[in-house]
């Protein structure tokens, strides 16, 4: 099942919001054979994906992936699957951070 974890929003830039923001116990491990990223229409800066909260757009320590500011026709998006072991990966340790504050991306998940 395709199941949607909402817009996770970062309040201030530098300050990473976690993926699972938006469930009732953000930090529980959400098991899922995949995890998808996507970049919100309306955006004017990059989105940044990170692996662990201590990760930094400066340095580029624990980034996974960039997602580049949308146009008219394209929201960029970044996603992560093990398909060969059922709700392997972790999307609670999944970390964001954007550009400007009040921005941030739509977060999906593939679920058993």
């Amino acid at each position: 099942m395709w199941k949607s974890l909402g817009r996770v929003i970062v309040t201030v830039s530098g300050i990473l919001a976690e993926a699972t923001a938006n469930l009732p116990v953000p930090g529980n491990r959400l098991g899922a054979h995949a995890v998808m990223f996507q970049q919100v229409k309306g955006n004017s800066g990059w989105i940044y994906i990170f692996d662990d909260p201590s990760g930094s757009k400066v340095t580029g320590a624990h980034l996974v992936a960039s997602l580049a500011v949308p146009t008219a026709n394209t929201c960029p998006s970044a996603s992560v699957t093990i398909m060969y072991a059922p709700a392997a990966l972790n999307a609670a340790m999944y970390w964001i951070d954007a550009d400007n504050n009040g921005e941030g991306c739509q977060v999906s998940v593939i679920l058993a």
